[in-house]
Parts: structure tokens; C-alpha cells; sequence
């Protein structure tokens, strides 16, 4: 076993794959603390594998960028009888070729009996691990290894896997490995996402009061009720690739189908385009609207509802279109346009006019509210709130939540940590009504990456994009990370992880979303950051704020924790924090107790920082006390008192009153005469 191991470590290292160790006791996970980064050297296999008795018994390899741009696809080993399937819709499809290619190539099996396919990709950089397919009860079928991602090689066996046996080599190896096209690999992935049989998650498309239209639906929404995909995409060129399943496969205009697929459609999910010579983003999900926009108003999504009315597709008798989310978010109170209508490139210039002239005003913040009447959290904007385990940044914000429902705002909670009971029970101790709870709560328990998982999470994701939120909370930086198969360190990753998350769930629903994260365990050089990538607080653009407990929270307890404040972006909250801190550039901004001493609620209040002086304010108050004590000590005293009988009847260190007596001399506030024994006695002027 210890020679086919370094020898397949060896074979790997040499085709450009970065072999890994992997722990053998049962989990499957990485033996190495830095595999995502760690690029591995023909030392460190001998290191690892070599010997008669090799310090690691099972090999591994890190997916993405790391091996040259691998990626595995993976189908469970209770579903590989659905293969049978996936050939059928392959030659129904011409696909027989790029089947047979992947299947050649390099494929193994894992103990538990899935089959593993691995292949490179070019023209494309690897994305995270991907869901593709799901049952009923949203077991997986099939899903993918990419960036950030492992996978435990052949012929790793023994107490790897908990049942004790062995990967096995099916076909081929490193050296035979395929490479795919983005477009071929898309359509590869369709072929396993016709065997989605996940239920589309139901999203009521009801917007807030303020958004609603007088009367009936949107016309946006009409529309995608009223129209096929092939009816939109025809007429503008597109053609049917193949159908699968629910899934329609489209070509590209000025493509041939000979040259395959260039984006996926469901008919009660959105289109994702993977093509980038089209008028979409590429790697994006589009809803019904949202593709219409794009191909008939340049992406100008008010110029698109307002056709739409026009053309029948509304139930109103009269009146103007409803505001799209789009206008909604910009027009909103305090809220910042963004001078970008989609229909301009974003490298024209932007104009500056409403900005020069006064009626483009700078956001304010409108939520997080303290007992004064300050506000904390910006609409429309990101922020972080971090801490150590424990510290109470889930509570804090689970009470922001209750304030938001109490008050009539739609919340969005994405609960990446806990689970339903705990949130709602915490919500309803908070004081939010459970009507509100019921109808003004969305809380979901993301298990993909929303621009990469399968049909039914991509449509599920886009039609939360249609609301319209006060606040949005992400509860669980790090498992959201993984879940979309980002490296919590890697700065880049990080950066195009909020883009594309959290701020587009800000942008698009006017929310101030708040991401939910820990910090390093020691104080020592901690600074204003969450933990990883110093990207967490470099991409925000609204504010980031620290947890700090100063009475611990728990059941009959009465908490309190301190919150200060990193960063402040739009510059709007800062004038109203306490005491800077020197270490890590922090700002007190709010107190929060959080009284759970009745076990049938919780009384939460935020309250300003104390108002502490200054350093050197403080010192020179000192000053001036010592020097008022000295004169009235003097003063008071009996007879002229000696310097020493001052410093015994003046409060402080001798030093400090010793410095002051001499000071009041020079300054001719004190005089001093000759005394007994050599003393020197000191008394005020006539």
C-alpha cells in the first residue's frame, strides 16, 4: 500500500495535480492546516507517503486553480442507476462524444459506490463546489468539487472511510485527465441537473406596503406568468440546443448547435448564461423579467415595467406602472442613487449633475436604533458585526430583527448557524408579534451558492431579489464561505464573494444586510478585523462593528455587551461613538443590555456609549485638582506645613505632589521660608 501511494503521488504531482494528505480516521478531511494555499513539492510527497511507514495513509487532491484548474463531479453512490439517464439525454442530445470523453478520461469510485469524474477546465477560472441535482428531501445527487474544494484519491483505503474500504481508479488517471471547454462543461453540468428533483422553494412575490402597486400584480410578473422562455428567446435569435428533463438548453444567436449549448433554461426557474458573447453577464441567473429587460430595454428595468403596462400587461385599470425594486431602493428616504442606469457602461461618465446641484443626498442611517434616537445600520449598504463565540452578535442582531418586524419592515434571515426554533423563539422573547413573524419574516438555510447551485436554489435566490427588505442578516460568514466554496483568507475570493452576496442582496432590495462573523480568539493583534481575509472589512461599504461582552448572556442572566465601531464608511455614525482605543482603532458607539432574567422574554435596549474624557483632558482635570488640593491644604494648615506633611495630607503619588508644591513655588503661588531642622515651610502670599 505505502508504495502504490507515493507512486500515485508521484504520477500526480507530475500531471500538475496538487496532491493533499488526508486525515485517516474516518473523516475524509485535509491532513494539512493551509491546503488551499499550500502548493505542494516532490519533498513534501516524500515527506508525507514515503517510507515502509508513511506519515499519511491517504491522499487527496484541492481542486481549482491549485491543480491547473481541476474539478471533480461527483454522483452519490444511492443514485448512480440515474447514469443510465444521463447517457440517454446525452445521445438524444448529440452529446455521446463529451460523455464518452469525461467517462475515458479519469473516473473513479469512492467507497460508499458514487462515481468521480475529473476534468480541467479552460476559458474559465473554476468556481466553488456546486450542487446540481437533489431529491425530493434535497439529498444530494450530484454536485461538483471546484475551488476551495477536496476530493480523497484512489488508492487511499483503510480507516479513511468509515466503512473501511477502498477508492478505486475506473478508468484512465492524471495523465489522461480531459479538458473541457466553459461551454462544454456547462453542458455536462445540464446533463446532471435534468436529474433535479429538488421541490422549487415557494417565494410569495409580495412586496412591502410601500411597494405594492394600487391595485393587482407588477407587470414584470404578468409578463413572466403570460410567457415562455421560447417565446422570449426565439424571437431574438436564440435556438433550441435539447431539452432535458425540465431543462431546455439554448445556442446562442450567430452560433450553430453543432458547436453545443450556450446557456440553460427551467420554465418555473430562470435563465444562466455561461456563454460571455451575449448581451447577459455571464455565470448569472436572469429572471423572466429580468432577460426581457436585458434583450428588449438595454437592462433599463423602469423603461421595461413601464412597456410592459403599456402592451396589456397589467391588472390595473389606470394609473402608472408600479416602481421596479430598482426604483424602489433609489427613491427610498435617505437612501444614495446610484447614477448608473443599466443601460449606460459602467466605464462611460457618470453624471455628476444631481450631485452638484444638491438632489442627490447622502444616505443616512435608518435602523439599529439606540434610546437616544441614533440610527447604526445604513439602508441599501453592507456591514459586518463580529465577535468571539458567545459573545451575543447573534442576539444582538436577532433584536435589531424584532425591532424592524415590530415596526412593519420586512427581514431576511440567512441562518447558516442555527436552526428555526432557536431564531423564532429568540424573535418572539424580543417583543416581535408573531403575526409580523409569520408574515414579514424570510428566513432560509442556504445549502448552495446561489449563482451555483441547482435550478431550484438559483430560482429560489432570484425571487428573494424581487422583495423589498428593511434588513437582511447573514448569520455565518465562514459556512457561507464554504457553502459557496470561497477561502475564508483568500482577499480576492472574499472581494467577489460580498459582491456578488451580500451586496447585491443590498442593492437590489434596499436592505442594510448585516454579515455575521467571528473574530480571532487572541486580543493580541486582532485589530478591527473579523477572522480571515482582511477583505471582510475592506469590501464594506457601510459600517463594521465589534462585540464585546461585559456581562455574559444567558438564560435568567442579564446581559451587556459592548459595541464599537471599525469602520464607518459614509462617515454618518461615527460622530456619535465614545472613547476611541487606541489598539485597534476601534470606537464605543452603543451599549446593548439584554435582560433574559424572565424566562418568557427578553428586554432588549441600546444605549449610547458613556462619555469618557479625553486622556488629556483627564490628566490636566488632575493637574488642576492637585494644585487646588495643595493651596487649600496650605491654606487650612495650622501653622506653615513642610513639604512632606503636603504629600501626606494630598491624595496621589509623593512624586506627583512634590512636582506640583515645586511648580506653585516657581510660579509664585506658594512661598517657602527657612524652618527647624533645616525644613523648608511653605505658605501663601500676603
Amino acid at each position: 500500500m505505502s508504495a502504490a501511494l507515493i507512486d500515485t503521488a508521484r504520477q500526480m504531482h507530475a500531471a500538475g495535480v496538487n496532491v493533499i494528505p488526508v486525515r485517516h480516521d474516518g473523516t475524509k478531511a485535509p491532513a494539512l492546516k493551509a491546503w488551499q494555499s499550500h502548493r505542494t513539492t516532490a519533498a513534501d510527497l516524500d515527506a508525507w507517503f514515503g517510507g515502509d511507514d508513511p506519515r499519511h495513509r491517504a491522499i487527496g487532491a484541492a481542486c481549482g486553480a491549485l491543480s491547473g484548474g481541476l474539478e471533480m463531479l461527483e454522483i452519490e453512490g444511492a443514485h448512480v442507476g440515474l447514469l443510465e439517464d444521463v447517457g440517454r439525454a446525452a445521445g438524444a442530445a448529440g452529446l455521446l462524444e463529451l460523455w464518452e470523453r469525461v467517462n475515458g478520461g479519469w473516473c473513479e469510485r469512492s467507497p460508499s459506490g458514487g462515481v468521480h469524474w475529473f476534468y480541467r477546465v479552460e476559458g474559465m477560472d473554476v468556481p466553488g463546489n456546486v450542487k446540481l441535482a437533489a431529491t425530493e428531501a434535497r439529498q444530494t445527487i450530484a454536485e461538483t468539487r471546484g475551488q476551495g474544494g477536496q476530493v480523497v484519491l484512489a488508492p487511499s483505503g483503510g480507516t479513511t472511510h468509515k466503512t473501511g474500504r477502498a477508492w478505486e481508479r475506473l478508468d484512465g488517471g492524471p495523465a489522461t485527465v480531459p479538458t473541457l471547454t466553459a461551454a462544454e462543461r456547462e453542458t455536462l453540468h445540464g446533463l446532471f441537473r435534468a436529474l433535479d428533483r429538488a421541490p422549487a422553494r415557494t417565494v410569495e412575490h409580495r412586496p412591502a406596503s410601500t411597494l405594492a402597486p394600487a391595485d393587482g400584480a407588477r407587470p414584470g410578473d404578468l409578463y413572466a406568468a403570460r410567457t415562455t422562455w421560447d417565446e422570449l428567446l426565439t424571437r431574438h435569435g436564440w435556438q433550441v440546443h435539447h431539452r432535458a428533463g425540465a431543462e431546455t438548453h439554448w445556442t446562442r444567436p450567430g452560433k450553430s448547435t453543432a458547436e453545443g449549448p450556450s446557456a440553460t433554461t427551467r420554465e418555473d426557474g430562470g435563465l444562466y448564461v455561461f456563454s460571455t458573447s451575449t448581451a447577459f453577464d455571464p455565470e448569472t441567473p436572469y429572471s423572466k423579467f429580468g432577460a426581457y429587460a436585458v434583450l428588449e430595454h438595454g437592462g433599463d428595468h423602469a423603461a421595461a415595467a413601464r412597456a410592459l403596462a403599456a402592451e396589456g400587461f397589467t391588472d390595473r385599470p389606470t394609473g402608472p406602472a408600479a416602481p421596479t425594486v430598482r426604483e424602489a431602493v433609489t427613491q427610498a428616504p435617505g437612501a444614495v442613487t446610484e447614477a448608473e442606469p443599466p443601460s449606460r457602461p459602467s466605464w462611460s461618465p457618470v453624471d455628476l449633475s444631481a450631485y452638484l446641484d444638491g438632489t442627490a443626498t447622502a444616505v443616512e442611517p435608518s435602523l439599529m436604533a439606540r434610546t437616544d434616537g441614533v440610527k447604526l445600520l445604513y439602508p441599501g449598504h453592507v456591514h459586518s458585526v463580529a465577535g468571539e463565540s458567545e459573545s451575543g452578535k447573534s442576539m444582538l442582531m436577532l433584536a435589531v430583527a424584532a425591532q424592524v418586524l415590530t415596526d412593519g419592515g420586512r427581514v431576511l434571515f440567512m441562518d447558516y448557524e442555527s436552526d428555526p426554533a432557536t431564531v423564532l423563539d429568540r424573535l418572539v422573547k424580543l417583543g416581535a408579534p408573531v403575526d409580523a413573524v409569520a408574515e414579514r419574516l424570510d428566513y432560509v438555510q442556504p445549502e448552495a451558492d446561489p449563482d451555483n447551485g441547482g435550478w431550484s436554489d438559483v430560482s429560489a435566490f432570484l425571487g428573494l431579489l424581487e422583495r423589498r427588505y428593511a434588513l437582511a442578516v447573514l448569520d455565518g460568514v465562514t459556512e457561507a464561505l464554504s457553502v459557496s466554496g470561497v477561502p475564508s483568507i483568500d482577499n480576492d475570493e472574499v472581494t467577489g464573494w460580498i459582491r456578488r452576496l451580500p451586496r447585491r442582496i443590498a442593492r437590489t432590495t434596499g436592505a442594510a444586510v448585516v454579515m455575521v462573523d467571528h473574530v480571532t480568539k487572541s486580543t493580541e493583534g486582532r485589530g478591527r478585523f473579523a477572522i480571515g481575509a482582511q477583505a471582510k472589512l475592506s469590501a464594506l461599504d457601510g459600517a463594521s462593528f465589534l462585540v464585546e461582552p461585559l456581562a455574559p448572556l444567558g438564560v435568567g442572566m442579564a446581559g451587556k455587551l459592548a459595541v464599537r465601531i471599525g469602520k464607518d464608511r459614509p462617515g454618518r455614525v461615527r460622530p456619535h461613538g465614545g472613547s476611541w482605543r487606541k489598539s485597534d482603532r476601534t470606537q464605543a458607539v452603543a451599549v446593548a443590555l439584554i435582560d433574559s432574567t424572565d424566562p418568557s422574554r427578553i428586554v432588549f435596549t441600546l444605549e449610547a456609549p458613556a462619555r469618557e474624557v479625553a486622556p488629556e483632558v483627564h490628566a490636566a482635570q488632575v493637574d488642576a485638582d492637585r494644585r487646588a488640593a495643595v493651596l487649600a491644604w496650605v491654606r487650612d494648615c495650622p501653622s506653615p506645613p513642610t513639604l512632606n506633611s503636603i504629600c501626606s495630607a494630598v491624595p496621589g503619588r509623593k512624586q506627583d505632589t512634590t512636582a506640583t508644591v515645586r511648580e506653585l513655588v516657581e510660579a509664585g503661588q506658594l512661598l517657602t521660608s527657612p524652618g527647624p531642622n533645616r525644613s523648608t515651610l511653605h505658605h501663601l502670599p500676603a
